[in-house]
This record gives C-alpha cells, sequence and structure tokens, in this order.
C-alpha cells in the first residue's frame, strides 16, 4: 500500500482485484474511472445539514443527504457519476436497496484512494 493512502480500492468490471487499509467513512476520499475523478468529502452544507459533496474539479456536481446518500435519480439515470455510486454502494455509504441491486446486475470499474486522515503524534 501507498504510504501517502490508509485505504486503496481497485474494482475492475464489479470484482475486487485490490483493496488495502482500512475506510473510514467521514474522511474524504476519491474516486477514479475510465480517466475521471470526483472527490467525496463528508461536510455540512448551507442548510447545516451533514452531507456527502460530490466534486469533479472545482464544481460541486451533487450533494447526497442523511439517511440514504442517493442522488434524486434512478441508479440507471446517474450518468457520468455511475462509478462514483457503484463505489459509494461499494464502501457502504449509500444505503438505499435499488442502488444495491441496480450495482450487483451491472458491474462497473472504478479505483478508491483515501488519502491518511488522522496520524499519531
Amino acid at each position: 500500500m501507498n504510504e501517502q493512502y490508509q485505504y486503496e480500492l481497485d474494482v475492475n468490471g464489479g470484482s475486487v482485484t485490490h483493496e488495502t487499509g482500512f475506510f473510514f467513512k467521514p474522511a474524504p476520499f476519491v474516486v477514479e474511472w475510465e480517466g475521471q475523478t470526483a472527490s467525496v468529502t463528508f461536510r455540512r452544507n448551507a442548510h447545516h445539514e451533514v452531507v456527502y459533496a460530490i466534486q469533479q474539479g472545482n464544481q460541486l456536481v451533487a450533494e447526497l443527504e442523511h439517511p440514504d446518500y442517493v442522488a434524486d435519480v434512478a441508479p440507471d439515470k446517474l450518468g457520468r457519476l455511475t462509478a462514483v455510486f457503484a463505489a459509494l454502494v461499494h464502501l457502504g455509504i449509500t444505503a438505499n436497496q435499488s442502488y444495491h441491486d441496480f450495482f450487483e446486475s451491472n458491474s462497473v470499474s472504478f479505483t478508491v484512494k483515501q488519502p491518511i486522515f488522522l496520524t499519531a503524534v
């Protein structure tokens, strides 16, 4: 495992090919797929609600609210964010059953990297 990451995951065609470290849900992480990258951050939004914010570059593309952290579209309508939601389902963040069912029957490839979040003093 790379020393700058506390968690790394590679999924190829829906199957885990590499997984090391420990994933911490509140810590920021990056999802990579097909030459694209999205950053996912657990934070408060403008309404003081805790959300997962998904950004590509400097653009906020989605804010996912508690309790199930899903988009406001069906899983087959996610478009360019399909791989991000496949990662969120795999990581246990997205709790919606229709999303789980969709990704069980649809193979998606992606990589997740979570930088080291906390270090011992």
